[in-house]
This record gives structure tokens, sequence and C-alpha cells, in this order.
């Protein structure tokens, strides 16, 4: 084999200006990627000849002869340098399912084909039951008490959105989108808020859970039963659990929470943000505002969605539960369902696998003296202020202000509004703590595949 050609001055210069392009692209972690990934995500609209022709762009327009400008085959060699992806999340793809599918028959052990079988049959048990639950509740007298919801984190929303060339350079502003859907009545709620308000973990899902079952036991609910994606950091963890235990006191309701089995976890909600992103498919974005109306009008027929925007004063802090209950001593990202009640309070029933009894435990801490009482129990808001935007993202944002990309009537929210939140001092929070560690990535949902 003979050796490769020595590289010349010249095509360390494509390769540079290749490397500038690609490292000039924002990118965010996915939404269902393991939490230790270092894989980062561009734009779904985005692939790599579609760069390659904005760099070859960008190239003529800083007066860069022809024959200085990096093909597409070397684009591409550069391109694979970097652990990138471009985003197009899949749910329906199972790492374990695929990756049992192509070992070798010498590679299938006794215990990787016992570990399968045990995989797919908690599948088709957490199917089974969501089905058996969405049916029952079809009919009109068997859900005036009881409420069968799945539940799920919308991919985030970036602003702004739009084919204009520069809103691929530049950093984006976060829109957070919580849906819940009420089988039975068909309703769809969604639960709104922006990266100044908050983030996307356990404190913002598990409040707006929160405010869902409140509203819901208004309405004569006294049963609930929940199904959703096994994401540990967001919704199996002390924090849901905590509130969870509160909420059968204090309301003396039943609540039951299912965890469909990681990489297999389509759930009715998701037909909401498919409807969501369909109706802005082909609309620009230049305000997060405008994200809420598509919310509140992607849905024609009725009932529509119902959509509250959450105030910071809403995100709770749950943390002074999980203190006097005992989540600790349970490996709680194991637990594919937890039910409890009002009428056992503080008693927790939990399974590993679904066709398994349910073991059952006693979770409040003794404590000395007066006993906690959780028809009362305090909750304070989480966050103190405000979250700034970092000063390179919103100098980006500002940046297309300026040049024309974002339009007038939307510049205000970059040029007075956000620069308004960075300036007030910022009151430095505690990290939100999960018993799950380093358990909770190996629970999450899959990677994404790359996109060519």
């Amino acid at each position: 084999m003979g050796k490769s050609a020595k590289k010349t001055d010249e095509d360390k210069l494509k390769e540079e200006s290749v490397r500038k392009h690609i490292e000039g692209f924002p990118t965010v972690e996915s939404h269902y990627c393991r939490k230790n990934s270092t894989i980062r995500y561009i734009d779904e609209k985005l692939n790599q000849r579609k760069m390659h022709s904005m760099y070859v762009l960008q190239c003529q327009g800083n007066n860069i002869p022809n024959n200085q400008i990096a093909s597409l085959k070397t684009y591409r060699q550069m391109f694979r340098r970097y652990k990138l992806r471009f985003y197009k999340p899949k749910k329906d793809q199972c790492s374990k399912c695929l990756a049992w599918k192509y070992k070798s028959v010498q590679e299938r052990t006794p215990e990787g084909a016992e570990k399968i079988r045990v995989h797919l049959a908690q599948k088709e048990l957490s199917y089974k039951l969501k089905d058996d639950d969405t049916q029952f509740v079809k009919l009109p007298e068997n859900r005036k008490e009881l409420c069968v919801v799945t539940c799920d984190l919308q991919k985030t929303m970036s602003t702004p959105k739009g084919e204009n060339g520069e809103f691929y350079y530049k950093s984006k502003f976060t829109t957070y989108n919580f849906t819940v859907f009420v089988s039975g009545e068909q309703q769809g709620y969604c639960y709104s808020w922006d990266q100044t308000t908050g983030k996307k973990g356990c404190t913002e899902i598990t409040s707006c859970m929160w405010s869902f079952i409140k509203m819901q036991v208004e309405k004569g609910v006294k049963e609930f039963r929940i199904y959703s994606d096994n994401c540990a950091a967001q919704n199996k963890n002390q924090y849901p659990f905590s509130m969870y235990v509160m909420a059968s006191i204090r309301f003396n309701i039943k609540i039951t929470h299912r965890y469909l089995e990681s990489g297999h976890t389509l759930l009715q909600c998701d037909a909401m943000h498919a409807r969501i992103e369909n109706f802005m498919k082909n609309t620009d974005v230049f305000s997060p505002s405008q994200w809420v109306t598509a919310m509140r009008m992607a849905k024609v027929n009725k009932p529509k969605y119902i959509v509250k925007v959450m105030d910071q004063e809403e995100l709770l802090d749950f943390g002074p539960l999980a203190v006097h209950q005992g989540w600790d001593k349970i490996k709680t990202s194991q637990i594919r369902e937890v039910t409890v009640s009002g009428e056992e309070p503080g008693k927790i029933k939990y399974k590993f696998l679904f066709e398994n009894e349910p073991t059952e435990t006693q979770i409040m801490k003794p404590k000395k003296g007066r006993p906690i009482n959780w028809l009362t129990f305090p909750l304070k808001k989480k966050y103190k202020t405000k979250f700034p935007v970092r000063a390179d993202i919103l100098k980006g944002l500002q940046d297309l202000c300026k040049s024309g990309a974002i339009p007038a009537e939307h510049t205000s929210f970059y040029m007075e509004y956000l620069p308004s939140i960075n300036q007030v001092e910022q009151v430095v929070e505690e990290s939100e703590v999960s018993d799950v560690g380093s358990e909770a990535g190996a629970e999450s949902e899959t990677e994404d595949s790359a996109d060519e």
C-alpha cells in the first residue's frame, strides 16, 4: 500500500477554513440522548451538502479564490472528525433491540438472550396496560373519577427559526413545552416556559404535574394513572415521587405512574408534538410568543389544546418534601411502576417488573417532635430570579435584529427585555439532586442516529 500524499499548505488552509465553518454552527444536546453522551446536535434542517453550499457562499463572499475552497469530499471528511449529528430524534429506534439484532450467533450469549426477553416482555406489558386503560376510559361513566394520561417534554423549540442562512450561525433562544394528554376526553394540555424562566429538569416537570393534578382534583378526579417515558432525571426520581405522596395525602387520591420500556415509548401525547411541529413546519418564527400561539392553534378540531404559560412563581422546590421521605433507600431508576394512595398515607407500592407483585414500604422518615402536616406543608418557589441569557448568545440574537434578519416588530424582546434580565443580580441556586446518579443515563432514551 502506498503512502498517503503529504498535505500541502493549500490543503491545510482549506481544512482550517472548513474547521472554522463547522465550528461556527451552534450545537445542542439531544432531548433523548444519554446524560453523559459527548455527541452534539446541529439544526435538523441542515445536512452536509447544505452546509458545504453555505461554506462555499461564505468563501465567495470573502473573495476567496475557487482553488482555495474545499470540495464537498474534503468537507465531509472534516465533518466526520466531529461528534456531530443532525437532530432527528427517533423514539422508535431501540438501542437494545438493534444491538441484539446485529450480534452474530457466536456473540449471542444465554445471559444476553434472557435480558432481551425481559426487555421485550416489559415492552409488551407496558403497552398492554396503557392500551387497556385507554380503552377503559372511552366510556364516559368510567372517567368520572379516573384520569388516564400520557405526558412528555417536547423537543426544545428554538427561536428564531427560518430559511435565512444567518440563523444557522447563531445560537437560539429556547422555549419548552411539557404536554399532558387525557385519554377518553381526548384533551391535550401544554405547559410552556422559556429559558429565562426555568430549565428542563425535574423541578419544571414536577411543577407542571402538580399544577395538572390540582386542576383535575377540582373537577372531581379521585385516581390518576400516568404513563411516560423512562427519563429518570426528569420524571423518575425522588422529586415527583415525593410530590405524589404529598398530593395523595392532601387530596385523598390514588396515583399510579407507569414507565414504558426504554426504546419503546410511543405515547399519545407524541401526536401533540407532531401536530405543533407540522403546524409550524413552513412558518418563520421570530419571537418565542409565536410558539405559544402555535400550541393554541395547531389543533383545528375541538377540543383545542389548553395552554398554560408557567410563571416562575409556579416552579416549586420539591426538595424539602424528599428530605422527609426515604426515597434514597430505593433504586428509583429501576422502578417501572409506583403507586401511592391517600387511604394509606405514606405507604408506597412499587414494581421493578410489571408482572411482579408490588413491594410495599412506609416511605415517611421518623421525625422527633411534632409530625409533618402534609395537608399544609408549604411549597416555596425554586428560583429567586430569572435566568440570564449567555452574553455571546444575546449578542448573536441582537446582531440578527440589527441586520434585519429578525423583523423590527419582534426586536424589542431581544433588544430590551432580555438585556433587562441580564442586568438583574443572579442568585446562585443549588443544583438539583437525583438519587439515580450515573444510572439516569442508563435509563434515558437512546441516542439519535447520524444523518449523512
